[in-house]
């Protein structure tokens, strides 16, 4: 559960004093905008899917592998969504549209 301070939502408008709610529910409130254009996406799925290969077929074994394995897991999840958190962070956007 999370517990929600005073104020008002922004986006819809419900006062939210001191009331506790599931993080669910929180999640139509804030929610990921779209900030990466499709040469990042498919720079990064290709990308994932040469990270794979390296790994399945034992080119890089040991940490290495399990390291550039989970970077392509990564890759493909956030390609797929169409968000990069590191973007958010730096205030990247290479989709086109305006923030």
């Amino acid at each position: 559960m999370v517990t929600v301070g005073f104020g008002v939502c922004d986006l819809c408008g419900i006062g939210m004093a001191d009331r506790t709610v599931f993080s669910i529910s929180l999640t139509k409130h804030f929610y990921m905008k779209t900030n990466m254009g499709n040469a990042d996406r498919v720079i990064r799925v290709i990308l994932a899917i040469v990270f794979s290969a390296l790994y399945f077929t034992g080119t890089v074994t040991g940490t290495w592998g399990t390291v550039l394995l989970v970077f392509g897991g990564v890759f493909l999840m956030v390609s797929v969504m169409g968000f990069c958190p590191l973007y958010a962070i730096f205030g990247i956007n290479s989709c086109g549209n305006k923030k």
